[in-house]
């Protein structure tokens, strides 16, 4: 699939993304300051029933810049809506506009989703900037170093979502109805990702394995770099591990892809 055809796709997106700026400002704004705003409440009564200054070695200060942040990065590397409209394409017969052209179905989605984030990482940036002149300074790291391994774990974020969701959309070659799976993956994610809970305080046991899967690119990683709480010194390490990943579910969804497309078939106008 030529770049131009994938860009041409982008632009169309981005102008059908912009008709819906109500639908932008909920899910760039009103949702992840909800989220933030309950995660708030949540975690200072946690702090002040258990006397405690710290927990996972977050001060309460500090968790309150997590969670915040934290939410705003979900809000973007959350699952995009035409992903899910891929498996609807696979039960209608609607994945023949794809085959008879020369477009590769995840690149065509691809480009579209990713379109669909731009207005929503526009509105990011102008929070991320207010909240770096609003909070005590150092809550919040604004230089361009930490901004610019923030954007790129937000990326991979957005990618590796991206690929799972795509991937569980694929299945419908084999299952009538995938939705179940999305919820429960969307679910799951809320504490994998680390925007409901900071991984930095579950058991180490179970943070051993959870720090080596995908998830935490999601929410986790960039709040703590935002917030100040991974050092320099790992950024390289992350942003290789991220890389990783996103080229392993990339993988996982072209099989996918390639295994069930042979059992397709669509007939009829």
């Amino acid at each position: 699939m030529k770049i131009s055809a994938l860009l041409a796709v982008f632009r169309i997106a981005l102008s059908k993304a912009g008709e819906y700026r109500t639908v932008i400002l909920l899910t760039s704004l009103v949702a992840p300051s909800l989220n933030a705003l309950i995660q708030v409440f949540l975690w200072k009564a946690v702090y002040d029933s258990s006397g405690k200054t710290e927990l996972g070695s977050l001060t309460e200060f500090s968790m309150i810049a997590y969670c915040i942040c934290a939410a705003l990065c979900y809000s973007f590397t959350g699952a995009s809506g035409n992903v899910r409209e891929a498996s609807d394409d696979v039960r209608s017969g609607g994945l023949n506009k794809y085959l008879l052209r020369p477009v590769a179905h995840d690149l065509y989605t691809l480009a579209a989703a990713f379109a669909e984030k731009v207005p929503i990482a526009f509105v990011l940036c102008l929070l991320f900037t207010g909240l770096v002149f609003l909070l005590p300074e150092g809550s919040i790291q604004g230089d361009v170093g930490t901004s610019s391994i923030t954007a790129l774990c937000m990326v991979y974020g957005f990618l590796i979502r991206f690929f799972i969701g795509l991937t569980i959309s694929y299945l419908s070659f084999w299952l009538e109805e995938v939705w179940t799976f999305h919820v429960i993956v969307d679910i799951s994610l809320w504490f994998l990702s680390g925007m409901l809970v900071p991984l930095s305080i579950i058991p180490k046991e179970v943070y051993s394995v959870v720090s080596l899967l995908p998830f935490q690119f999601m929410s986790y990683v960039p709040a703590n770099i935002l917030i100040g709480k991974l050092p320099p010194s790992e950024f390289l390490n992350y942003a290789l591990l991220g890389l990783c990943w996103v080229l392993v579910l990339w993988g996982v969804c072209r099989l996918t892809w390639w295994r069930g497309i042979v059992r397709f078939g669509a007939y009829g106008g």
